[in-house]
C-alpha cells in the first residue's frame, strides 16, 4: 500500500502555499501604495519632487587635491 501523505509531497504542498500567500500580498501592497499615493496632499507631492530632484552624495563635485597648504585653508 503507497502513502498518500509524505514528507516530499508535505514540503511541496508548503512551497506552493507560501507562494500563494506572497503572490497576494505582494498585490495588497501595490493596492496600498496606489491609494496611499493618492490620498497625498499637494504640499507632500511637491516635497517629493524636490527631494528626487536633489543629486544624491554620490554624484556631487569631489576635488582632490595633493598640495597640503589647499588642505589646512
Amino acid at each position: 500500500m503507497r502513502k498518500y501523505f509524505s514528507e516530499k509531497s508535505l514540503v511541496v504542498l508548503l512551497f506552493i502555499l507560501v507562494l500563494v500567500v506572497f503572490t497576494i500580498a505582494q498585490s495588497e501592497t501595490q493596492k496600498m501604495g496606489k491609494v496611499n499615493g493618492s490620498l497625498m496632499s499637494s504640499a507632500q507631492k511637491a516635497g517629493l519632487k524636490i527631494m528626487a530632484s536633489e543629486k544624491p552624495a554620490s554624484q556631487q563635485l569631489v576635488v582632490k587635491t595633493t598640495d597640503p597648504q589647499a588642505i589646512n585653508n
